[in-house]
């Protein structure tokens, strides 16, 4: 090997120690400061949410949200109040086709008996899991100077905030049953009839409204009898062929879902959360990319 070569190449390593040194010293330190900023704003925009109801105020008015489809027509009409993680407020009208005439029927959701969403408050404790454990993205880097620790950090709180953005994104849609055996039907006033099913649920950064008509199938034996009351039933699902379940089993009886009407609408404040979390997650990539970009053995290991 040449003089020129060898010097050359002690050049090269040069440059990248000074490249190493400023990615550590200045381009990480800035992107973590964009990951503190827009953790702030995120948690600004939950905080209201992550105090008890107890001992939430009211000087908060979210506006009412209105359910309609232009689909459905006047299928399903009312408007409902999303206070944080929950309805606070609802009132439905549901125009459900009958053999000979539509059937109207009306209910309500009060504050005192709130319905509550779960995602939501899933999403605040995944985000504030990851506020917890890194209070500051700056001062957390700073004190790392090792790039496979930095990695590490890093990759830890982008996962956190990946699964809270999934818990409204990419939803658990309910079951029949498990729709059936919570209480949350009672918190409908008046209550619906047995042969009427309601359930309030999110998908991103839209609230749905699923409506389920009940009716026996053919091969029950008690067509005439009416339908279990929800405090009575037990069920077993049976999955229809597209995968979807649309009946179950109660006293060795089939009933099945003869219709389903669904409508949404969104919910801003949400969208401006998901918003931002997916900042985070993007900036946490760029970090983990740019100190990837450098051949470093110990982080291929």
């Amino acid at each position: 090997m040449t003089f020129e070569s060898k010097s050359g190449e002690k050049t090269e390593i040069q440059v990248m120690i000074n490249e190493l040194a400023w990615l550590l010293e200045t381009e990480i330190p800035r992107l973590a400061t964009v990951v503190d900023d827009l953790m702030k704003k995120c948690s600004n925009k939950l905080a209201p949410f992550s105090i008890p109801s107890s001992l939430q105020t009211s000087s908060a008015n979210p506006r009412p949200l209105l359910l309609n489809s232009h689909q459905l027509g006047d299928a399903i009409k009312g408007h409902v109040t999303v206070n944080g993680d929950k309805i606070s407020k609802a009132e439905v009208t549901l125009k459900i086709p009958g053999r000979n005439a539509h059937r109207v029927v009306k209910t309500q959701i009060r504050e005192h008996e709130a319905w509550k969403l779960q995602q939501i408050q899933s999403t605040c404790n995944h985000f504030y899991v990851a506020l917890s454990k890194c209070p500051s993205m700056s001062e957390k880097l700073s004190k790392l100077k090792n790039p496979k620790l930095i990695l590490l950090a890093v990759s830890e709180i982008s996962a956190i905030i990946q699964r809270s953005m999934d818990s409204l994104v990419l939803p658990a849609n309910p079951s029949l049953a498990e729709i059936f055996s919570t209480n949350r039907q009672r918190a409908l006033k008046p209550e619906l009839p047995d042969d009427i099913l309601l359930n309030f649920h999110i998908r991103s950064d839209h609230l749905l409204l699923t409506v389920y008509i009940l009716g026996h199938t053919p091969s029950s034996r008690a067509s005439q009898a009416s339908l279990p009351s929800l405090a009575q039933l037990k069920m077993t699902e049976k999955p229809s062929p597209g995968g979807e379940t649309t009946t179950f089993e109660h006293n060795s009886q089939t009933y099945e879902v003869t219709n389903q009407l669904q409508v949404e609408t969104p919910i801003p404040w949400l969208s401006e959360v998901l918003a931002v979390m997916e900042e985070v997650v993007e900036v946490c990539h760029e970090i983990n990319d740019k100190v990837r970009g450098f051949d470093i053995p110990e982080l291929s290991s």
